[in-house]
């Protein structure tokens, strides 16, 4: 079995184990080791059974997996690129086996999908993507690493969606569109029209 740290003690980073859980019992294949933070009133306690350790407490190890469950697009960024990758941990991609996914998707590292999800052909998704419950992407979409997109939303075929942008629960992306990086589409939200990068859009309904 491959043995992995979960960096993250919220409720994203508990998600992810209830995942691996999920996994395993389709094919055994993740030990989870404990969680990482960067609390020191934490560290050394148990969340869910497994130990919490610091981040200074991690050393480097090129035989062990790094998973960042955090939904914050920077925070996300962060881990990934000042610890995870320092620690030289491989970074897997996880995915819930009722997820629907055409052969011809590709799928960067890092990349977290939850149950019943469902992707068009030829899909592109980045590194360290979160894509939570429900989430239907249809056909040619691309959607940038560190992009977080919340339940039960909907992005239509060919659309972009950039680096570093969340997608609140509910949202619908209408075929076509593009969403600039770092952008933020609120819970509910329906898009019509381009949005520009270093937007948010937290009205509903809200055509712009």
């Amino acid at each position: 079995m491959k043995r992995i740290f979960i960096y993250g003690i919220g409720g994203a980073g508990r998600s992810v184990l209830r995942l691996i859980y999920d996994i395993n019992q389709y094919k055994k294949e993740w030990e989870v080791i404990g969680f990482v933070c960067n609390s020191s009133e934490m560290s050394g306690k148990k969340i869910d059974g497994y130990s919490v350790y610091k981040f200074d407490e991690i050393s480097k190890n090129e035989n062990i997996f790094g998973i960042c469950g955090m939904m914050d697009c920077e925070i996300k960024k962060d881990i990934v690129n000042s610890q995870i990758k320092k620690n030289k941990h491989v970074i897997p991609t996880l995915i819930h086996p009722t997820v629907t996914i055409k052969s011809d998707c590709k799928l960067g590292k890092g990349v977290i999908i939850f149950q019943r999800a469902a992707f068009g052909y030829n899909t592109k998704v980045g590194e360290n993507v979160w894509i939570d419950a429900h989430v239907l992407i249809g056909h040619d979409v691309i959607v940038g690493s560190y992009t977080s997109i919340m339940p039960s939303s909907t992005i239509g075929g060919d659309c972009k969606i950039g680096r570093s942008c969340l997608n609140g629960s509910g949202t619908t992306i209408h075929t076509g569109i593009t969403i600039g990086k770092n952008s933020l589409v609120g819970i509910g939200t329906t898009i019509i029209k381009n949005i520009s990068e270093n937007t948010s859009i937290i009205n509903f309904p809200r055509n712009v």
